[in-house]
């Protein structure tokens, strides 16, 4: 069975003659036996034949592959959490984290249990490969987590990892380096580095070769924290804002840094600010209350208005809600799959259908009066808008944006001239659709004049 790439880059990064390694491998979960065992054989067997010195704690019948010094001596600690784990018992967890158990039984928290287990332990350093979810998400664990780490002033670099490192996952995950010598040393600065791009298939062939200089070449120069594209944070602003801990995050692209210094010469107000947020109603599972047309981000045109037509029904019981319902004026926006897809629903719309937007998508509707809608929604429409809502993507394995940080971003304010020209523009661009609606129904009556049916 071939070593997975994930064990060989782990090896690569550390050093032999320096640190001695605890491997821990975590609960499996729903990860699956197979999987897992491969995982754990593969560590094993990767730093035993980079010549380490540690113990192997293998949880999936595995023979442990280092034995040669104690746990409480091992000075740094290795572990992959490549998917849900499986969860401790809930009497113990909640008693150990002074937690009520219907909350604990609720959420569930074995992952960021076993990132706190594995700090409790004398090494002084952890690397964790840790699925994206826990670096970013707003569940209860996670956040607390998060805060606790950074709190302790314990993260000393988040790494962005290419997908389909873990097998039968093309998902990403990344690389969590905790470092508890940090306070020691005064220092603040958290490191980020997108190393996506890292070309795993020339790994595998170095380490195939037997070419382990040339593995941690490749590697350590991949993952330098001392390159140009690593950036770096202050460990309080990051508490104080409760960010995420997602490389992908704060390592922005070229076009992402430019709308962000364009923003700083202009007069913005936070998306939150301006409009309310509506989120969609969930179908019922078993497909009970009344019928609703859905708007799917297909059907937003991203020029002019959208008008719902046709389109994709389901059953919801909303319970005498109407907030969720689509209004006219509303502004839709994908915020999962096809990020920043957006459409604005015209002022005179009328249906005497429901009509809602489809589940992965937002309505935003104006929270004062004084907003207009419609300079809102040619904002996010637009070439900055649009790359600052790509900045806002998570990393998550489908693209999506979560409504925290959506409500953060920061919209222009145009001066009211700027508005009156905008206002402007946009009405020549309706007149110019509907002229195009025009044109396209005279193409169908001549496309369809000859050998019709219909005659």
């Amino acid at each position: 069975m071939p070593v997975p790439v994930l064990p060989i880059l782990l090896a690569s990064l550390l050093d032999p003659d320096r640190d001695t390694v605890r491997l821990v491998c975590p609960p499996v979960g729903k990860l699956g036996q197979n999987l897992a065992r491969e995982l754990d054989q593969g560590l094993g067997q990767t730093f035993a034949a980079c010549g380490f010195r540690g113990c192997h704690e293998p949880a999936n019948g595995v023979p442990s592959a280092l034995a040669d010094v104690k746990a409480e001596d091992c000075t740094t600690v290795v572990s992959i959490i490549a998917g849900p784990l499986a969860a401790p018992s809930p009497a113990s967890s909640a008693a150990s984290l002074r937690l009520p158990l219907a909350a604990l039984e609720k959420r569930g928290c074995a992952e960021t249990e076993h990132v706190r287990a594995l700090l409790a332990s004398p090494a002084r350093r952890i690397l964790l490969v840790t699925p994206q979810s826990l670096l970013f998400s707003r569940r209860l664990f996670e956040r607390d987590l998060r805060k606790d780490l950074l709190a302790d002033n314990l993260v000393e670099a988040s790494i962005s990892l290419p997908a389909g490192l873990i097998p039968f996952k093309v998902t990403s995950c990344s690389l969590l380096v905790l470092d508890k010598t940090r306070r020691e040393q005064h220092d603040y600065g958290v490191h980020f580095l997108d190393a996506g791009a890292l070309d795993t298939g020339r790994l595998a062939s170095l380490w195939d070769d037997g070419n382990l200089e040339g593995l941690r070449t490749l590697v350590r120069s991949s993952l330098s924290l001392d390159q140009a594209g690593c950036v770096t944070e202050d460990v309080r602003t990051l508490l104080k804002e409760e960010s995420s801990l997602l490389a992908t995050a704060h390592c922005l692209s070229e076009e992402a840094r430019q709308v962000r210094e364009y923003l700083k010469t202009r007069p913005t107000a936070p998306l939150g600010a301006l409009v309310n947020f509506f989120r969609p109603l969930l179908a019922d599972k078993e497909h009970k209350g009344e019928e609703v047309h859905v708007l799917n981000q297909g059907d937003l045109q991203g020029v002019g208005y959208t008008r719902p037509c046709g389109g994709s029904t389901m059953r919801t019981e909303r319970q005498g809600k109407m907030d969720p319902l689509l209004q006219p004026g509303d502004i839709v926006l994908a915020i999962r799959g096809t990020l920043g897809k957006v459409g604005m629903l015209p002022p005179d719309w009328q249906d005497e259908e429901l009509w809602v937007a489809n589940q992965s998508c937002l309505v935003l509707r104006p929270a004062r009066r004084d907003v207009d809608a419609r300079l809102v929604y040619l904002y996010l429409r637009s070439a900055i808008g649009q790359a600052a809502l790509q900045s806002l993507d998570c990393g998550a394995s489908t693209p999506l944006v979560q409504l925290s940080d959506l409500k953060k971003m920061p919209v222009p304010v145009p001066s009211p001239e700027e508005a009156q020209a905008m206002l402007a523009d946009f009405e020549k661009e309706l007149a110019l659709c509907a002229r195009m609606e025009e044109l396209r129904k005279e193409v169908d009556l001549l496309a369809g004049s000859h050998w019709s049916l219909n005659k």
